[in-house]
């Protein structure tokens, strides 16, 4: 995303993006007596979200292969020193990269990709819905994580929803109910969007796309980058209809920092009365409760 949107992660835009006060950012260099290349990675945590994001490695198509978990694990322990549960990379499934994300403790989640739209082809996307997309507000929190509950898989819900503190994007209403969500990130070189589309909207589909694609703020005429999960993969063939140029598929992989725990609950066999169900054991006036941990 940082790249489609601003460009070199070494350029102005991407040193600004450091000054950005909702995001932490933490960028580190490896460096080994004998190697001309250096490798550097950095990792960054939206303000509210629950999953830290691999931002780049440099170079990505010549990592050092035997380096590179190192780097990863310190940017993973940097992650969970701000408090992220999770940190999460994308990358194509086709390169070294890929084996080397697995063989440091990323599992994949999910697949995406990328939906590049010229001006040219913005410009033929007609819209004949008569849908009017709205900017999102902290009022629109609650709703928009409902819809984004319904859509995506509850095993990628954990790294995947949404910063809610403060949505970032455009939301359309139907009948008073929320239909669909468009997260939106702006840059001096592009616009990054990932639709949240209720099951629901798939009969218009077509025309929400158009008006949605029509509703973006003006950008100088930079490109616009539809980021499309593999659970909203009905998408793809209206876009394919809009004549947008698709990039190759990626994998989405997370690492996750913190592990649930499920612990015994210990209640006092004189004031508490188990259902029969749950297996207990009794020690020393203690019951043991050893089911799902939940009270």
């Amino acid at each position: 995303m940082s790249l489609l949107t601003r460009g070199s992660p070494l350029g102005l835009a991407g040193l600004l993006a450091h000054l950005n006060p909702t995001y932490g950012t933490y960028t580190a260099v490896y460096e080994h007596d004998g190697e001309t290349d250096s490798l550097i990675g950095q990792v960054r945590a939206p303000l509210g979200a629950q999953t830290a994001q691999l931002t780049f490695l440099i170079p990505a198509k010549s990592c050092n292969l035997i380096a590179l978990p190192a780097l990863l694990e310190h940017l993973a322990v940097k992650a969970g020193a701000w408090g992220m549960p999770n940190v999460s990379g994308e990358v194509d499934e086709h390169t070294p990269v890929f084996e080397s994300l697995r063989r440091s403790g990323f599992a994949l989640y999910t697949w995406q990709r990328i939906w590049q739209f010229n001006p040219a082809t913005l410009e033929n996307c007609q819209d004949n819905s008569g849908s009017k997309w709205e900017e999102a507000g902290s009022m629109d929190s609650l709703a928009i994580r409902l819809l984004c509950q319904s859509v995506v898989p509850a095993l990628v819900q954990p790294v995947e929803l949404v910063s809610l503190a403060r949505p970032a994007g455009l939301l359309l209403r139907r009948n008073g109910d929320l239909l669909a969500f468009a997260e939106v990130v702006n840059g001096p070189r592009g616009t990054w969007v990932k639709p949240f589309m209720h099951p629901a909207a798939e009969a218009e589909v077509s025309g929400l796309a158009a008006s949605l694609l029509g509703s973006l703020p003006y950008n100088e005429g930079h490109p616009v980058y539809l980021c499309v999960r593999s659970y909203q993969a009905w998408l793809e063939p209206v876009l394919e209809a809009f004549n947008a140029q698709v990039g190759p598929r990626q994998a989405v992989m997370v690492k996750r920092l913190v592990v649930p725990i499920k612990d015994a609950v210990s209640v006092d066999a004189k004031r508490a009365h188990p259902e029969a169900v749950a297996p207990f054991a009794q020690t020393n006036g203690q019951v043991n409760l050893s089911g799902d941990g939940k009270n």
